[in-house]
């Protein structure tokens, strides 16, 4: 499982922001299965 980063920017809006983002994992080409 890759590492899974979570990021709140900070906004002046009066909502809140959450960002999903993960350091690959996922299939590329050249990759044996």
């Amino acid at each position: 499982v890759a590492p899974l980063k979570i990021l709140n920017p900070r906004t002046h809006a009066r909502y809140c922001a959450a960002i999903l983002s993960s350091y690959g994992g996922g299939l590329v080409a050249g990759d044996r299965v």
